[in-house]
């Protein structure tokens, strides 16, 4: 079986009913389109997953927000343009909660939260730690707690209190914990599976677009995850 198939057989569905749906995004599969062509989550969540569309609309189906490419985890989409407008005003707004867990080098102390200020590097196509008032620098926060360690690695989970092309895995670098197999920010491990990093965007807490209750919605753990225990 060649490697899109496999990756095919990952993506599950998390949720669904007429206003929007979360999928499950294993790592190695683009969030949305892009020059390579290559499977993206956007197409196939809209060609495989849509079963409930609202009848009077036409078919419609907005990303939210978007995962790295080898990052795993839960995707959130809107059904209808009022549903995605919601969403994404939460997200923008910062109402929605993401929480990530990562397998970082090093061991952190307990818990802090880290601010800095970061910039796109659009030619080598990373994000980099800038000086305030640097042009394009923005404010990048998060928080993390340090679920356990051992054999110089250690569990974070992670809160994104902003939210930045790269943040949690140039902030974490920055202050020498890169992610585990995240070669591009200074982990020099490849995992069982060679196209994760060990970064998990394990839960996603939003208000529902149409009735206002609380969604906790949680992803799979991903194939070859480096750590099965918290403690």
């Amino acid at each position: 079986m060649n490697r899109s198939h496999n990756l095919i057989r990952q993506i599950t569905l998390i949720y669904e009913d007429d206003h929007l749906i979360a999928v499950y995004k294993p790592p190695g599969v683009l969030a949305q389109s892009d020059a390579t062509g290559d499977l993206d989550l956007l197409t196939y969540t809209k060609t495989r997953f849509m079963t409930s569309a609202i009848s009077n609309q036409q078919p419609f189906l907005g990303l939210i927000h978007r995962l790295d490419r080898p990052v795993a985890g839960i995707v959130v989409f809107g059904k209808t343009r009022q549903a995605a407008a919601e969403l994404s005003r939460q997200f923008r707004e910062r109402t929605a909660e993401k929480i990530y867990w990562a397998v970082v080098h090093g061991i952190p102390r307990g818990q802090g939260i880290l601010e800095n200020f970061i910039a796109r590097d659009k030619i080598r196509r990373m994000s980099r730690i800038a000086r305030p008032g640097e042009n394009g620098a923005k404010s990048a926060r998060l928080s993390y707690t340090v679920l356990g360690s051992r054999s110089g690695r250690s569990l974070l989970e992670i809160q994104l209190l902003s939210g930045r092309s790269h943040q949690i895995r140039i902030q974490l670098s920055h202050r020498g914990y890169p992610v585990l197999a995240d070669r591009k920010y200074g982990s020099h491990e490849v995992l069982k599976n060679p196209g994760m990093i060990a970064l998990w965007a394990k839960n996603i807490m939003i208000r529902h677009p149409a009735d206002g209750r609380q969604l906790q919605l949680e992803s799979p753990r991903p194939r070859h995850w480096p750590w099965f225990d918290p403690r």
